[in-house]
């Protein structure tokens, strides 16, 4: 276990020397989320959300933009990496077990998904921006959506031949995918063609999921359907990581 969380530690602070992933993970969303908090201090009301700020809104789609810039702009591209460089290899033919090195992978990621999270929530308490439902299922659902991101992030590691593709694959997915899972704008105001898709890519449950109970509209039990396509994701991600991982 010590050596589980040095190692964990260790990839956190290169974590904190790369401006770019930082500045995606725990700057951009807080930023994202105050400014928009400021121009807009009323809310979406046309859209029929009722009496909630837009802090409010936005906030389950920081915590989503968190988790998806950590996984795709941390995992995928550190993989590709480390493959690329022979570090896998090396870390494969040493005594460390192969168990520590992707636990303290995932561990890092969690650390830096904590880390952006807590920012927001310390933010959103300028706008009054807290939890109107149960917190226990809230840290569920974030849990579950950290994994299944993960899982397709490890995914996409396992499938990309070099870091540059792995970069370019993850910004090719994460700037659509904030755009059309109701971060910024509603589905309903997307082509009716787009609507079907936007529905089931995996940060439209989790932003769905993560609205209803932040705001105190449902627990998980009403969220059902969102936490299917979230886990059958995490499915997908962990069987393409199996099948085609590989350490060179």
């Amino acid at each position: 276990m010590r050596a589980l969380f040095k190692l964990a530690i260790t990839e956190f602070k290169l974590f904190l020397r790369e401006p770019a992933a930082t500045f995606w993970v725990i700057v951009f969303p807080v930023l994202w989320m105050v400014f928009f908090g400021l121009l807009y201090p009323e809310g979406p009301k046309e859209y029929g959300y009722g009496d909630i700020s837009e802090a409010q809104y936005l906030l389950p789609g920081g915590i989503g933009i968190v988790i998806i810039a950590a996984s795709f702009m941390g995992m995928t591209i550190n993989i590709a990496t480390y493959r690329n460089l022979g570090i896998l290899r090396r870390f494969r033919v040493t005594p460390l077990k192969t168990s520590i090195f992707m636990g303290s992978h995932l561990l890092n990621q969690c650390l830096q998904i904590a880390v952006g999270i807590s920012l927001l929530f310390m933010a959103g308490l300028f706008f009054d921006a807290g939890v109107e439902g149960s917190i226990p299922e809230l840290i569920a659902l974030i849990i579950l959506g950290m994994l299944s991101f993960l899982a397709l992030a490890f995914a996409l590691a396992s499938v990309a031949k070099t870091p540059r593709s792995a970069g370019l694959i993850s910004m090719l997915i994460f700037f659509p995918m904030i755009f059309l899972c109701e971060i910024f704008i509603p589905i309903e105001d997307l082509p009716s063609w787009l609507q079907p898709v936007a529905e089931v890519l995996p940060l439209t449950p989790l932003n769905h999921g993560l609205r209803d109970v932040i705001l105190g509209w449902g627990g998980l039990g009403d969220n059902l359907l969102n936490l299917g396509i979230l886990s059958g994701w995490l499915v997908v991600g962990l069987l393409v990581s199996l099948k085609w991982f590989r350490w060179e």
